[in-house]
């Protein structure tokens, strides 16, 4: 091409015209070679210039999203340490994303630091985790019923009241074939046919949905008994919870909470005092890294302090304090009290989340 510029055209001096044909052709030319070999180095470029083409975008949607600047990096540097491929799919595949920090948490399992940089470093990634998942722009509505698959968990609140734990066995083209809600006696509860049933379930990344249905009878699904609930096209959209909640359904321990208060004016302290000769046994029915909900025949009522031990799946040993936000009654009796988190350790907030997200080890 330098060839070609350096060259000295010469023509006769004819008429005006074509001398402007001339340089018009000429400059046409030019212009030619100059796309063509712009497109020429940028297909040398190859996956380098696509490279940082896609780290821009990369780094524009994650920011859009909330990601800070630490947190941005650190989501790249993972990526490039793990080979995890085009950069934007973790800010919308949750397989993805799961498959990378679930190695950088082994990774960070290994390391020689102190347990207490262990943790921070994973809280971190779960905190990236939480972040994207809320504000992931990829949204799946359901326009009906017929669209939730087997294994759903849903509530179900029929009209006199109550809310009990329920999942769908299967979808069949007339009903919804749904596990038969039973009481804290572990009784079956059987409601009229033609009773109506509000139902609510949640997707993984803790959006809400519920619809209204009607009970259209009872029958078996395999060696299960099963309740049969009208389909319906109108789901409402919930609002979104702030972290996702997976249901757990074990044992746990739970101690009333009271605050003492010592000396007077400025010299005031407060100091906690957890009732241990008050412990309750109860059930734990769902949990997240905000909260969660515990049956009991002697709940707590909504604004009492309280301590809480249990053991996740892996027989990791949590405690935490929290606040009873609100208290409904469970049939035929006790209730359900509603916990948010005041003060975990970082350690148990971990061991909280690797259950929710399921980054349990093996």
């Amino acid at each position: 091409m330098m060839f070609l510029l350096q060259t000295n055209f010469q023509w006769k001096e004819t008429d005006p015209v074509t001398g402007i044909i001339a340089v018009v052709i000429f400059g046409a030319f030019i212009l030619f070679l100059v796309i063509a070999n712009n497109a020429s180095g940028a297909g040398k470029t190859g996956s380098g210039g696509n490279s940082r083409g896609t780290k821009r975008g990369f780094r524009l949607n994650a920011r859009k999203i909330g990601l800070s600047r630490p947190q941005l990096r650190t989501l790249e540097n993972l990526a490039k340490r793990h080979n995890a491929g085009n950069l934007n799919n973790l800010l919308s595949s949750s397989a993805q994303l799961d498959n990378l920090l679930k190695k950088a948490i082994q990774s960070i399992n290994g390391q020689s630091s102190s347990d207490a940089q262990k943790e921070t470093q994973k809280l971190q990634l779960y905190r990236i985790k939480q972040l994207i998942e809320r504000n992931a722009t990829r949204k799946k509505v359901f326009t009906g019923t017929k669209q939730l698959i087997a294994g759903t968990r849903i509530v179900l609140t029929p009209e006199g009241g109550g809310r009990y734990q329920s999942k769908i066995l299967t979808n069949l083209k007339g009903v919804l074939a749904v596990s038969v809600p039973a009481d804290n006696a572990g009784s079956q509860l059987r409601w009229k046919r033609w009773s109506k049933v509000n139902a609510f379930f949640w997707k993984s990344n803790g959006q809400g949905f519920s619809f209204s249905t009607k009970v259209n009878g009872y029958g078996k699904v395999r060696t299960f008994d099963a309740l049969l609930l009208n389909h319906s096209n109108h789901i409402v959209q919930a609002q979104q919870r702030r972290f996702r909640r997976r249901s757990i359904e074990r044992p746990t321990y739970f101690y009333p909470v009271r605050i003492l208060t010592d000396g007077i004016g400025k010299n005031v302290k407060k100091r906690a005092i957890v009732e241990n000769r008050r412990g309750t046994l109860a059930t734990m029915l769902d949990i997240s890294a905000g909260g969660c909900s515990i049956r009991s025949i002697n709940p707590l009522t909504a604004g009492e302090l309280i301590k809480v031990d249990f053991e996740t799946e892996a027989n990791a040993a949590v405690s935490f304090y929290g606040k009873v936000i609100n208290t409904r009654k469970a049939h035929p009796h006790g209730g359900i009290m509603h916990i948010r988190f005041t003060r975990i350790s970082k350690q148990n907030l971990n061991s909280i989340n690797a259950y929710v997200y399921n980054y349990q080890d093996e």
